[in-house]
């Protein structure tokens, strides 16, 4: 639900960089209509170059949620990180702070006007 969330209130889209090759995997992200995921990866350094690229973000806009030790190097990288234990928490507060800026942002429209 977080992740559709994102994508729907404030534009931000989901990626799935992981070692396992599951049909799981898969499934969760075809159901979640998540454009981008990457299955039996062995470089994620070298994915998440073609990630920033493609969609043309530094590291310092991406979070990050690991969940074992190879994790590490991305997480050393990206502006914001997670375990999967934070996960759920990561996802409110993200919303919580997009729904803040958009609320101070119209507030400030409105007595522009």
């Amino acid at each position: 639900m977080g992740v559709e969330r994102l994508r729907k209130h404030v534009g931000i889209e989901t990626v799935i960089i992981t070692g396992e090759n599951s049909g799981s995997v898969k499934a969760r992200a075809e159901k979640l209509k998540m454009t981008e995921y990457y299955l039996g990866v062995k470089d994620k350094l070298k994915v998440l170059e073609e990630i920033k690229r493609k969609n043309n973000i530094t590291e310092e806009n991406i979070a990050y949620i690991g969940d074992d030790v190879n994790d590490i190097a991305m997480m050393k990288l990206v502006g914001l990180t997670a375990t999967r234990q934070m996960e759920q928490s990561l996802l409110k507060i993200l919303l919580i702070s997009f729904a803040a800026v958009i609320a101070v942002t119209v507030h400030s429209e409105n007595l522009q006007n």
